[in-house]
């Protein structure tokens, strides 16, 4: 076409020839047309061939379409028209955008290494052989820069491999990378078997890797890596492969085994007699091994080895260790005061609590807490009962000396928690020493004041005794030898004051003046000073005592002879004015009863009728007296007086009455009345239903039988006012309880028995052991009035 241009621009000629050169384009138009066609077909078979892989389809069409850019691209160097131009670019284009299109393809497709390397092979085939295609080679990625990536693709994957087999056990994933890396050997024919080599190599490891899995496994249970080993065990756990299935059965065996003697380890700690603070602490730490065991591999070894039942187990056990031989030895040693078994298990106790707190429960817990008080408490009460012995008189000895033996037996043990046993003895020791010095000081002061041995001594004996015995160990020298002493200075003392006391008639008033003085001031300052040491008041006690027998004697010589002045007669003749002696005898005794009875009166008419019991007991002492009571004077007194308690008895009642039964009732004054009202019926019933039943014989007097009346309605409850004639034979009241009775029984034994009482028939002794055994029948059987309401209840109702 171009030398027909050249001619026809040269010669221009006259003939037809420009109509060639238009046949010549429009053959060259129907050429590129049919171009068009082969080119739309060619790209279509390129695409399908490079998708799936195909080399010989790709390198046949290959060489098909650089044969059309071959063409085109002549074409384009001539001066062809624009439309032929155009037609050739678009089929140019479309070429050059499958060629594009299948470059993308291949860098997609070596951008990881995962991937179809069959069809990897075919892709880098096909590129390989299109690469004598010089148009179609220009567009294609360049074979060495592909065989490159390739080989770097297969290093990276390698390397990756390598360090799984170092780092990991997932022998599923290592496998299955290292099938797809055998499977990259395809690429071998453009990498120089760079794959094949690198395979070889990774397999090696992987044997050598898999050789060495017991060694690290073990190495792992040693140190106790429980992630690193569930991360070990994980993938064989979940491995469908027999092989796999089976290590994975053989590892969880050793790794149960491993874990069942630690258990069985802890079991022997616990189960040891003596659990010292080691012990502890190497099951504290074992315990902690579990629960981290149990935290990572609970359900690789289950069904092989439940570690949550285990912990279950081990955590009963210790608990129970602590209840049963901490707790319960702690509390058997303070039953029986032995501290060094205390403080000894306290120690271990402690130990163990402070290692195993988290593996116990809040039960044992809050228990073994409690021990802890209770014997801090027990070794506080030391000095409790230091004061219990001290405050008893010194008669509570048994539990102080038991606790200061067991004191006493800690010095033989040197251990640090033994100290405070130490000091607790030595503590105790030097108190017990100065407290006694001191009591000793104070006995000795106030018995040289006062002059009273009578408790003194037998205080400081007691004292002296348990000082030579029970606490001899945990006393000083000094101390006994000043109790003794003060013991032999105490009984000089006594010896004394009872040669003082043995005074003769004509001194008696100055004595009995004397020993009343003396009474007077114990019921002042001394007596609350001996308190301390007698809370029963027994020196007070004792002094009245001795004053009463006294008295009583004087009064007894004086009644016996009133009672038995008819025998006198007989002596009259020898004995000079008796008969006048006798006369004023009685007449000094009736002179007596009627000032009594005088004073009864007054406290009677006055607003505390309730004085009346200060005077009473003199009242009914000479009211017994029969030429008293036989005397006209002495019968309108005691009617008098009499009168006087029934009126006092009425209007008490009668006031109760009126403020019970009024319309407003104040419950503040109904109290008071009542309160009032219980203690006169209570005291009549006690006092005047006796006195009348004592005097009825002599002088049956109508106001007493009636005050017995209103107490038989009223004032039934504690007593039995049916027994009153055995009350007057005893000479006890109605009210009065077994012991009193059998007191009273004995004081009139010894004084109405046949053997005491020459001459005698023993009517009176038979008639007190016959009204003993009436009162103690009815104490000691069901009363039917101890149950009854009590006094006044029918008037409040």
């Amino acid at each position: 076409l171009r030398e027909i241009d050249n001619y026809l621009a040269n010669l221009k000629p006259q003939n037809d020839l420009p109509g060639l050169s238009r046949k010549c384009i429009t053959h060259l138009e129907q050429h590129v047309n049919i171009l068009n066609e082969q080119a739309s077909k060619f790209v279509k078979h390129w695409d399908d061939a490079i998708a799936l892989g195909k080399s010989e389809a790709t390198h046949c069409t290959g060489r098909v379409l650089n044969v059309i850019l071959s063409q085109l691209q002549s074409l384009k160097s001539t001066d062809a028209s624009h439309d032929l131009m155009r037609s050739s670019d678009l089929i140019i284009s479309l070429i050059h955008e499958a060629l594009q299109k299948c470059n993308i393809t291949v860098t997609e497709e070596f951008k990881s290494f995962k991937g179809d390397f069959q069809k990897r092979a075919a892709l880098l085939s096909s590129i390989q052989a299109c690469q004598e295609f010089a148009h179609v080679a220009k567009r294609l990625p360049k074979i060495d820069k592909l065989k490159h990536d390739v080989r770097h693709l297969i290093s990276v994957e390698a390397q990756q491999i390598e360090e799984l087999l170092e780092c990991s056990s997932e022998w599923e994933t290592i496998d299955g990378r290292l099938e797809i890396f055998e499977s990259a050997c395809l690429l071998d024919a453009f990498t120089d078997e760079e794959a094949n080599r690198r395979l070889g190599t990774l397999r090696r490891m992987r044997e050598q890797k898999e050789s060495k899995v017991d060694e690290v496994l073990h190495a792992m249970i040693r140190q106790q890596d429980f992630q690193q080993i569930a991360q070990f065990l994980s993938p064989l756990a979940s491995s469908k492969d027999q092989l796999q299935k089976h290590k994975f059965a053989l590892y969880q065996k050793d790794i149960a085994v491993s874990l069942e003697e630690m258990i069985h380890h802890i079991n022997r700690l616990l189960d040891a007699k003596s659990l010292y603070e080691e012990n502890s602490q190497e099951i504290s730490k074992t315990l902690d091994v579990i629960v981290c065991a149990k935290c990572d591999l609970q359900e690789l070894l289950y069904p092989r080895l439940n570690l949550s039942q285990e912990l279950k187990i081990l955590g009963t056990k210790a608990n129970s260790i602590l209840m049963k031989k901490f707790v319960g030895t702690m509390f058997d040693a303070m039953k029986s005061d032995d501290f060094i078994q205390l403080i000894a298990v306290r120690h271990h106790a402690d130990g163990f609590y402070l290692h195993m707190q988290k593996h116990l429960d809040d039960r044992s817990i809050k228990a073994f807490e409690a021990a802890q008080e209770k014997t801090l408490a027990k070794l506080e009460a030391v000095s409790t009962h230091v004061e219990l012995f001290f405050g008893s008189s010194f008669k509570k000895v048994k539990g102080l000396s038991s606790l200061m033996s067991s004191l006493r037996e800690s010095k033989e043990h040197q251990e640090e928690h033994f100290a405070v046993l130490h000091n607790l003895y030595d503590t105790t020791k030097a108190d017990i020493d100065h407290r006694a010095h001191e009591a000793m000081r104070q006995l000795e002061n106030d018995a040289d004041e006062d002059k009273m041995y009578d408790d003194a001594i037998p205080l400081v004996h007691t004292l002296n005794r348990y000082l030579q015995g029970p606490l001899k160990n945990h006393c000083s020298s000094n101390l006994q030898t000043e109790c003794n002493r003060l013991l032999d200075a105490l009984r000089k003392g006594k010896q004394k004051s009872d040669e003082w006391l043995n005074f003769d008639v004509e001194k008696q008033a100055k004595k009995i003046q004397e020993i009343s003085l003396k009474m007077d001031k114990l019921q002042g300052g001394v007596l609350n000073r001996l308190k301390f040491w007698s809370k029963t008041e027994k020196i007070y006690k004792s002094h009245q005592r001795q004053l009463g027998q006294l008295v009583d004697k004087r009064f007894g010589d004086a009644e016996a002879a009133i009672k038995n002045k008819d025998v006198l007669k007989y002596a009259k003749k020898h004995i000079y004015n008796i008969e006048l002696r006798l006369r004023k005898l009685t007449s000094l005794c009736i002179r007596t009863y009627l000032s009594i009875c005088k004073r009864a009166e007054s406290i009677l008419q006055s607003d505390n009728p309730l004085q009346f019991e200060n005077v009473y007991f003199d009242y009914q002492a000479f009211s017994v007296i029969p030429t008293v009571l036989k005397s006209t004077d002495g019968q309108e007194a005691f009617t008098r007086v009499n009168q006087l308690a029934f009126e006092v008895f009425e209007h008490t009642l009668t006031a109760l009455q009126k403020t019970a039964t009024g319309e407003t009732i104040d419950f503040a004054v109904l109290r008071t009345q009542l309160i009032r009202a219980r203690a006169v019926g209570d005291f009549f019933a006690d006092n005047l239903t006796l006195l009348h039943e004592q005097t009825k014989e002599v002088f049956n007097d109508e106001w007493l039988k009636k005050i017995t009346n209103l107490c038989w309605k009223y004032c039934k409850t504690g007593r039995d006012l049916g027994m009153l004639k055995y009350c007057a034979v005893l000479g006890v009241k109605p009210s009065a309880t077994a012991s009193e009775i059998k007191k009273a029984y004995k004081t009139k034994a010894r004084l109405c028995h046949p053997d005491k009482r020459s001459g005698s028939d023993g009517k009176l002794f038979i008639a007190i052991k016959d009204a003993e055994e009436k009162l103690l029948t009815m104490r000691h059987t069901t009363n039917p009035n101890m149950n009854a309401p009590q006094p006044f209840n029918d008037i409040l109702i």
